[in-house]
């Protein structure tokens, strides 16, 4: 990815099976932005990451970095490739940080 190109995601869609992992995901993130996906676990969030770096295949959809398609051509020789993608994507971890900030534990949310 250049430097000053912002990143379009229309419609983006990934299914596994019978499970709607990503429903019509479009935004656009313009360069220099800073973005954060938030939501409960299973909505969504990594797999919409994972899309945008090449790591997964849409099911649907279109992936644009600039005004270039990175995914969904019928032909693979214009599909931008992870490498030449030049996106990075942090380590999720399943665990909550175990202190924030120099304050107390972090502990998970009591049920009710």
């Amino acid at each position: 990815m250049l430097k000053g190109e912002p990143l379009r995601l229309e419609r983006l869609c990934k299914q596994y099976g019978s499970i709607r992992a990503v429903r019509e995901v479009s935004v656009q993130i313009e360069a220099g932005e800073f973005v954060s996906f938030l939501g409960p676990s299973g909505s969504g969030k990594t797999t919409t990451l994972m899309m945008i770096a090449g790591f997964a295949t849409p099911t649907a959809g279109q992936i644009f970095i600039g005004a270039r398609p990175v995914t969904g051509l019928p032909n693979p020789q214009f599909t931008l490739s992870r490498k030449k993608r030049n996106l990075k994507m942090p380590v999720q971890t399943g665990t909550p940080a175990a202190r924030t900030g120099g304050g107390p534990p972090v502990g998970p949310v009591p049920s009710e």
